[in-house]
């Protein structure tokens, strides 16, 4: 039991190290783009999805299992979850009038022009995050089912490999696009146009 004790420790150990590696890489992808205090702020949404995307990724790389990013209803669900929390945060730290005010233009002469185009930005957002993140993963799930069906033993390793590589690609720029758009809601106070 003793020795079971201190395997399991060790075991304990190594994953806490994994996990503390993991946040301090998140942390520092997002003290790019809005700095180490806003970043460690947003970091527990932001590793969550990691988490999740990287998850659900993987799943599709176990023959008979299909990625559950594979399923736009899946991207799509987590895009607006994004779409609507960098959007409740713009508006909580800067007010409803100076985060809508915002998308006005730096003219008053042009909010009849800007303000269409700055909703439509954002709106494209959720489909570039969902259709990215669904078109990424499908299109290498399609890619090594193929060569499973050309060359079912040897020849889909290297698919399986791209699958793994790219599902921790697309984990990667889920989360900087984030990070981006929280920044981009958060920090309007410090750009003074």
């Amino acid at each position: 039991e003793i020795s079971a004790c201190l395997v399991g420790s060790e075991m304990c150990i190594r994953d806490r190290n994994i996990m503390e590696a993991y946040l301090k890489g998140v942390v520092s992808i997002g003290t790019d783009s809005m700095g180490e205090k806003n970043a460690r702020t947003y970091m527990p949404l932001i590793a969550t999805l990691g988490l999740i995307i990287f998850t659900a990724n993987m799943m599709g790389i176990f023959p008979g299992f299909e990625s559950v990013t594979a399923n736009i209803n899946f991207t799509l669900s987590l895009a607006i979850i994004v779409f609507v929390y960098y959007n409740y945060v713009g508006v909580k730290m800067n007010g409803f009038v100076k985060y809508f005010g915002h998308m006005m233009g730096p003219v008053p002469a042009l909010a009849p022009l800007m303000f269409p185009i700055e909703i439509i930005s954002h709106i494209s957002r959720i489909i570039s995050l969902s259709f990215r993140l669904f078109g990424g993963i499908r299109g290498d799930e399609m890619f090594v089912m193929v060569l499973l069906m050309i060359v079912p033993w040897i020849l889909p390793l290297p698919g399986f490999f791209l699958l793994f590589a790219f599902g921790i690609l697309q984990a990667f720029i889920f989360m900087i696009l984030t990070y981006v758009y929280i920044a981009g809601s958060v920090m309007m106070a410090e750009e003074d146009h």
